[in-house]
């Protein structure tokens, strides 16, 4: 593990970016043969006597170097503007590191989750969902320029993807509202849902590849409707398995039978997608309706 020197957050070893200040941590030396020849050196220190002849020498050396290590403390503290126009320019490339380690770690290994920015998981949902709908809507342009209708139908593939676009994130946040609500039955606390939905996407992370997959045969034509199909349903279950795995599957005590927990997290989502679903086909019905009488009329 490495220990950040400016926020003390523990990362793997293998990170080469704080994931939670951004801090550089290569030049971070964290083999345990370091840690002992330290331990042995300040333990040969302790052991030799001092006599009389040098023990003022002992006792001034000490605050010579403590002296010298508070003036460097102080040069630390207070950078020069140059210093903080560079850390600022390099700034944007480490979080965009930072990201790409968190999607790596997540890959590797979806469930040992890392803190991570606030904005790593909602950001993730929102870069997945916005992949597929533009893949929809270049598909949908496509067709419609091969029938000819393309300035017709551009405007109703825009509006058309756009409600899609909302229908899917309100339908991720039903998911994510109701495990949420089963872990805080289930443990009684939580780390807050900026930390429950990092964990969650963390988990279910493997969507990231494949919306771009998605993305991609969209992109090339409908001619593969039915391997999208397959793609998007194993996409939505991903996504499901991630956040239940992340609220019963916490490393912590429960209070109440996670059992339980799942089936309210189950009932809130069932009745949140009910609702949903009547008001979706309650609008699309009246629009129906709205265009047969203007076109009787």
């Amino acid at each position: 593990m490495k220990k950040c020197p400016n926020c003390g957050a523990l990362m793997k070893s293998n990170v080469n970016f704080c994931t939670k200040c951004g801090a550089d941590l290569r030049q971070i030396d964290n083999s345990p043969q370091k840690a002992i020849a330290k331990s042995e050196d300040s333990h040969q220190i302790k052991s030799q006597p001092n006599s009389g002849e040098n023990f003022e020498q002992n006792q001034t050396k000490p605050n010579a170097a403590n002296n010298e290590q508070a003036q460097e403390n102080q040069f630390r503290q207070a950078p020069t503007s140059a210093n903080t126009q560079e850390a600022n320019s390099e700034r944007p490339n480490n979080v965009i590191q930072n990201y790409w380690q968190w999607c790596v770690d997540s890959w590797q290994h979806p469930f040992s989750a890392l803190i991570g920015e606030s904005w790593y998981g909602w950001a993730t949902i929102l870069l997945d969902d916005l992949l597929i709908i533009l893949g929809f809507y270049f598909c949908l342009k496509s067709m419609a320029n091969g029938y000819g209708v393309g300035r017709i139908v551009s405007g109703f593939a825009f509006s058309g993807v756009i409600s899609l676009l909302l229908f899917t994130l309100l339908f991720e946040a039903i998911i994510i509202g109701g495990y949420y609500a089963g872990h805080y039955f289930i443990y009684g606390k939580t780390d807050g849902l900026i930390a429950f939905v990092n964990r969650g996407v963390h988990a279910s992370n493997l969507n990231l590849i494949l919306s771009l997959l998605v993305f991609v045969i969209l992109v090339m034509g409908p001619n593969n409707g039915s391997f999208v199909s397959v793609v998007l349903f194993i996409i939505f279950s991903l996504f499901y398995m991630g956040f239940q795995v992340t609220a019963l599957g916490e490393n912590r005590q429960p209070i109440r039978d996670k059992m339980y927990g799942y089936i309210i997290s189950y009932l809130i989502i069932l009745v949140a997608i009910a609702i949903l679903f009547s008001i979706l086909y309650n609008s699309m019905y009246q629009s129906i309706l709205n265009q047969i009488f203007s076109t009787l009329n």
